[in-house]
């Protein structure tokens, strides 16, 4: 029960994953920026991301749910809904943590490469 949420999500993103792979799988026609028309394939590139890596992109402590407000006690119930993180509070962790361990160029500083390195 613990992982309901996460099951549904991954039970949705499948649907999703085929329909890309279907486009993926056969020539069409596109435009280019120069008028153009070619016969091409989509190649879409996209992230997906759940639980624990989500909490990692928005620095969400992993005992909160890294995209609405749901209590973590009730990550299981997905019968109720909860409102969506402010996208405002993610930016402003996200730059703040940028500052404090990357350099302009977005290079790691000296002596936060634990912080940043997860591998």
């Amino acid at each position: 029960m613990r992982y309901r949420r996460l099951d549904v999500f991954h039970r949705s993103l499948d649907i999703i994953v085929s329909k890309v792979n279907d486009l993926c799988s056969k020539n069409i026609f596109i435009r280019f920026a120069d008028n153009l028309t070619r016969e091409s394939r989509v190649f879409p590139h996209f992230c997906s991301a759940d639980g624990m890596e989500i909490a990692a992109i928005t620095m969400c402590p992993t005992g909160e749910c890294p995209s609405c407000t749901c209590p973590a006690d009730e990550l299981d119930n997905t019968a109720d809904e909860y409102p969506c993180r402010p996208s405002s509070e993610v930016h402003e962790k996200v730059s703040k943590a940028r500052e404090a361990l990357l350099d302009k160029d977005g290079n790691i500083k000296r002596g936060c490469k634990e912080q940043v390195d997860h591998t």
